[in-house]
């Protein structure tokens, strides 16, 4: 990128940013205040510190877990890429926090965020098997998932197995529906963040262990402790998981465990790190259509160190070097009855992500505030496959991208108004400009929000499309294929008018260009390449109702078309058409809780290959039991019925089918 774009872009910013492009006469001017307003606003500053950056205390929490605020239900900071109140935001944001988790029917972070509204889960067998989320009629590849900040989707074929990251070291889970390109580059259909718990702010050690048995030989094994000591702080998760038999050859073993640290060096000044190890080793299961049996064995590394500074309360700055490390071996042997145990195919690789970012967060005044960055990444891909009797190969291939954003809030007396604007300039497929802009109207007369957003995104084209050929499915890369992009549109009505009900329901577009898919080839090879255009149009309904203080229900629907605009607007039945959610949570005495959950999914409209069974709700529930305080901490148990009724669920019979009915029943002691 030259100098001469990136002053323009810096210009361009700074012109929306002063303070004289929007009249606020209640505001207090940008930078610090002068010598003569110092002590007038410094109890104001103290209270800003103590609401917005301090202490959020979650609903049946014990005393010492009070979290930073981002951490509570009415905040967001997935969308502005800082903390901001969720009615001020006009992105569609679905959250999950550690409570909301903690009484939910899911064994696994896939497994919750399955049941988020909005977005579908292909779960392709039992715990820790691959599991990738698509939101809004999208595809997997195009949902960026951030984890602590690191960017995770792979640099081979764009998706994230949502299945490796442990559950229980999770704090929060932010899952934005809809285009955020403006923000986090990359992001075609949605952005999933995943915050992990925060250190620990007391001398004395907290934390929990939990011990699970489960059908299909499930033992679950998980410890986190969290410490302040002096001016450090820090958390320790990890985890041990092995299951299998739910069909033969299916076992799995996995192993990780996670660290963050915080170092104060001085008020204003902290330096932080963070190191994880997630290990996966699968003995797959046969795959009676090609005859193999397949062996897989996945390992993901990920870091990240740096620091954070607020020299005043108007200014903080965030930079940090991150990598996201991904080793996979998957084997194939031939299970032809003359031929069985034979060796089909080996394919190993190694994809590293190393990034690194700069970001400045700045109130410009009460009612205003931006935030400015740069991200950049070196996406490296070294692959081999070795086939029997064919030609081996290799891959070893890298792309260097750097990226400039910029996102602006102004907030009026019932009207908010969001500016965002992003530059990413690749060196293997170009340059992509996504700008956004959004409107949020608090209407006077009803507590309700109406919301507007227009989004330009785009999603980068895989590794594995451009470079790695496919010999058992006849695959053949196109290094020319260009990056997907599109222009999205949302319009969104939330109210509130009683605090025992509250509904929003959304109505979005996305008009997509340049998308890749699969064609076929002369001499009968496939390859990728871009078509011209792809409409999406769906809406979301949402409705939460607490007619007692005891007792929530929660019903959603989301329903999308998808069309070919290149052939004659031709209806795209193989994804998720139509889904609805049902939950209710009963808070009994005691500290008990028992929480349901189901989620009915379409996943293919056409007649003569839809499957009945995945035409059904599946339901899962779960009873949690917090008991009576003891001399130091608490113990906690749970019982939890995963496909409750629906035992024939599955996104692949022949290939990928799920398990039925299943059960798992755990202690936990926090301390």
């Amino acid at each position: 990128m030259s100098i001469k774009k990136l002053l323009f872009i810096l210009a361009t910013l700074f012109l929306v940013l002063v303070r004289e492009g929007f009249a606020d006469t209640n505001s207090k001017p940008f930078g610090p205040p002068p010598p003569d307003q110092k002590t007038a606003d410094k109890n104001k500053s103290q209270d800003h510190q103590a609401d917005e950056s301090i202490i959020a205390q979650q609903e049946n929490f014990p005393e010492y877990m009070r979290w930073p605020v981002i951490y509570a239900h009415d905040m967001v900071y997935t969308p502005q890429r800082r903390p901001e109140n969720a009615e001020h935001i006009p992105d569609h944001v679905e959250m999950l926090t550690y409570d909301d988790m903690l009484k939910m029917p899911a064994r696994d972070l896939d497994e919750a965020i399955a049941f988020v509204p909005g977005v579908t889960v292909e779960q392709t067998g039992n715990i820790g098997q691959p599991a990738q989320a698509t939101i809004g009629g999208g595809l997997a590849r195009q949902v960026r998932v951030i984890f602590d900040d690191i960017t995770f989707n792979t640099t081979s074929e764009g998706t994230t197995d949502l299945s490796q990251f442990p559950i229980e070291s999770v704090g929060k889970v932010e899952v934005v529906e809809g285009p955020s390109s403006s923000t986090w580059g990359s992001s075609l259909s949605g952005v999933i963040n995943i915050f992990t718990k925060p250190v620990g702010t007391s001398i004395v050690p907290h934390g929990e262990a939990t011990y699970g048995w489960g059908t299909f030989r499930t033992q679950r094994r998980y410890f986190d402790v969290a410490q302040k000591v002096g001016p450090v702080a820090y958390f320790l998760g990890g985890d041990l998981i092995d299951s299998g038999d739910f069909r033969p050859n299916s076992d799995i073993l996995e192993k990780r465990i996670y660290t963050k640290e915080e170092i104060q060096i001085s008020e204003g000044l902290k330096l932080k790190g963070s190191y994880g190890y997630f290990g996966q080793r699968e003995s797959e299961f046969n795959d009676l259509v090609n005859l193999t049996s397949q062996k897989r064995k996945v390992n993901t590394q990920l870091g990240r160190f740096g620091f954070e500074l607020i020299p005043t309360d108007w200014l903080t700055i965030e930079a940090a070097a991150k990598f996201h490390s991904r080793h996979f071996n998957l084997d194939s042997n031939d299970l032809t009855p003359a031929t069985m145990g034979n060796l089909v195919d080996n394919s190993n690789g190694v994809s590293n992500l190393p990034q690194g970012s700069l970001k400045t967060d700045l109130k410009i005044s009460e009612r205003q505030s931006a935030t400015l960055g740069i991200d950049v990444q070196k996406e490296i891909i070294i692959a081999r496959r070795i086939t029997p009797g064919n030609s081996q190969f290799n891959v070893r291939d890298a792309a260097y991208s750097e990226a400039y954003y910029g996102n602006y809030r102004l907030e009026l007396h019932n009207l908010d108004i969001l500016l965002g604007s992003r530059y990413d300039n690749n060196n293997a497929f170009g340059h992509q400009y996504s700008p956004s802009a959004g409107t949020v109207i608090h209407l006077p007369f009803v507590k309700s929000n109406v919301k507007v957003n227009f989004q330009r995104a785009f999603n980068a084209p895989p590794f594995a499309d451009r470079f790695v050929t496919n010999p058992l499915f006849r695959l053949v890369p196109n290094p020319g294929i260009r990056a997907e992009r599109s222009t999205a549109y949302s319009f969104a009505l939330a109210t509130n008018p009683f605090s025992w009900i509250s509904t929003e329901v959304t109505y979005f577009q996305n008009f997509v260009t340049d998308g890749i898919v699969v064609r076929n080839t002369t001499g009968g090879n496939r390859t990728f390449t871009n078509i011209g255009r792809e409409r999406r149009d769906g809406v979301d309904g949402e409705l939460n109702f607490k007619p007692w203080g005891f007792l929530d229900f929660l019903y959603a629907i989301n329903f999308v078309k998808v069309t070919d605009r290149t052939v004659h607007s031709k209806v795209v039945r193989e994804r998720p058409v139509l889904s609805q959610d049902l939950g209710a949570t009963l808070n009994l005495p005691m500290d008990i809780h028992y929480s349901l959950r189901g989620k009915w999914i379409e996943t293919n409209r056409d007649t003569a290959t839809a499957i009945p069974e995945d035409r059904q709700f599946v339901f899962n529930s779960k009873i949690f039991w917090r008991c009576p305080k003891i001399y130091y901490g608490n113990l906690s148990m749970y019982f939890q019925i995963t496909n409750m009724f629906n035992s024939g669920l599955s996104f692949d019979k022949t290939f990928n089918p799920n398990p039925g009915r299943q059960y798992e029943f755990g202690l936990r002691y926090e301390f």
